[in-house]
């Protein structure tokens, strides 16, 4: 089976009027902080990108073996 078809594909909704960036930057606590106080930008969501298990926890992540990278979703 190919893991990359067996993975769920995440679908974001971007509100009318707005665009929308994913930046991956290390700790997305970090990065989520400095573009939450940014002027023009309406909301900065945390999450995951990549990798090879579905829905992870920080832990599993923390560990570096799961492949994904620390994301946010910045909406402006």
């Amino acid at each position: 089976m190919n893991l990359e078809q067996a993975l769920p594909k995440t679908t974001v909704e971007i509100p009318a009027g707005l665009e929308l960036i994913t930046l991956g930057a290390g700790c997305f606590w970090c990065t989520e902080a400095v573009f939450q106080r940014l002027e023009g930008v309406e909301k900065v969501v945390s999450g995951y990108s990549g990798g090879i298990i579905p829905n992870p926890s920080y832990k599993q992540i923390c560990t570096g073996t799961t492949g994904h990278a620390e994301v946010i979703n910045v909406f402006f």
